[in-house]
């Protein structure tokens, strides 16, 4: 436990851990004799993979007599900082001042060890020739929808010719370009490969037939996650997620 006087020393403290930008508030809270206590958490390892294992490291800074406490509406994000404000020092989150006091007591409270739990997106990319032409996606996510689905630009009420380029485009079901600006957007990368997107208004349906028809590629990749056909489809069907093993191996290739 250390206590904080100056402004320069709370800089330091607060430079130390990065400014939690890799962080978390988790709770800001007033006691019954006044105290205020902000529980803050740095992220010092991160588990980006699924089976990973990301390191927490949670503090407290205490003002035991406040000068002015903001308690915040909502969990705020990263960027924790400190400014001079009436003559004392202020705590900043996210730009807004939370706590204004004249000193500070800190101190670390845990260290949090957390497995990486795997998840999906309204996004995926799978590479292959046949991903990149647009008449396999409209012909296979159609026949799944069972409902003609078209490529067209951005609010277009018209479809695009089959031939035309897809980067860039919208799969959309026909009936609905009169209704609707978007669909599920499509991205060509140089590498080969191609990311489907769903935007706000593709309904769950012509997604989800997006998602079967990605099922027909080798790899697929969603979230934090890289799947084998067979595993993306099975869990397309119930919903599991293979082990963390096959969705790491896929991710690296077949190496560790």
């Amino acid at each position: 436990m250390d206590r904080i006087r100056d402004l320069a020393a709370l800089d330091t403290w607060l430079d130390e851990r990065d400014g939690f930008e890799d962080g978390l508030l988790l709770d800001a809270a007033r006691s019954d004799s006044g105290a205020v206590t902000l529980r803050l958490e740095q992220t010092v390892h991160l588990g980006l993979r699924p089976g990973d294992v990301e390191v927490v490291e949670v503090h407290e800074l205490v003002a035991d007599a406040p000068f002015a406490f903001e308690p915040p509406t909502a969990r705020l994000g990263p960027a924790v900082s400190a400014s001079p404000r009436y003559g004392r020092m202020a705590i900043e989150i996210d730009g807004s001042v939370v706590l204004v006091a004249n000193e500070f007591t800190v101190r670390h409270v845990d260290t949090v060890h957390r497995r990486t739990e795997p998840y999906t997106g309204d996004e995926l990319t799978v590479a292959s020739p046949d991903a990149r032409d647009g008449r396999f996606w409209s012909r296979h996510v159609g026949e799944l929808l069972g409902a003609p689905v078209v490529w067209r630009l951005i609010g277009g009420p018209e479809p695009r010719a089959v031939d035309q380029d897809i980067d860039g485009c919208f799969l959309q079901a026909r009936d609905r370009l009169a209704t609707t600006d978007h669909g599920v957007f499509c991205m060509l990368h140089r590498d080969g490969s191609v990311t489907m997107r769903r935007e706000h208004d593709a309904d769950i349906a012509l997604w989800q037939a997006v998602r079967m028809t990605a099922g027909r590629f080798d790899r697929i990749r969603s979230g934090n996650c890289v799947f084998t056909s067979a595993d993306w489809n099975a869990y397309l069907a119930t919903g599991v997620f293979p082990p963390d093993e096959r969705l790491r191996l896929a991710c690296s290739g077949g190496d560790q």
